[in-house]
């Protein structure tokens, strides 16, 4: 099981973008049906807020990127115990 990261963005940067966490059992079940997941991820983000998926797209917000929310935490717990910090 991972979890991918979908964030929304608004078209003109006016407002801050909007993101989520959804499971999935692995990258392949994903690449078999990203619009499933990216619905799934829309409707999780509008419950959250209490508005709709058409008031959402009224503010602009559709632009959609999704990253590997559990590969960039195991990189990122990498990179912070790896690099001893100097005290100079």
């Amino acid at each position: 099981m991972i979890e991918l990261q979908v964030t929304l963005f608004q078209k003109e940067n006016r407002f801050k973008p909007i993101s989520t966490l959804i499971k999935v059992e692995s990258i392949e079940e994903y690449k078999k049906n990203p619009t499933f997941y990216k619905m799934q991820a829309i409707q999780k983000i509008c419950n959250q807020r209490y508005i709709s998926g058409k008031e959402l797209q009224e503010m602009g917000y559709t632009v959609i990127k999704i990253r590997n929310y559990t590969l960039w935490k195991e990189l990122n717990k990498k990179k912070k115990g790896s690099t001893p910090k100097n005290k100079e």
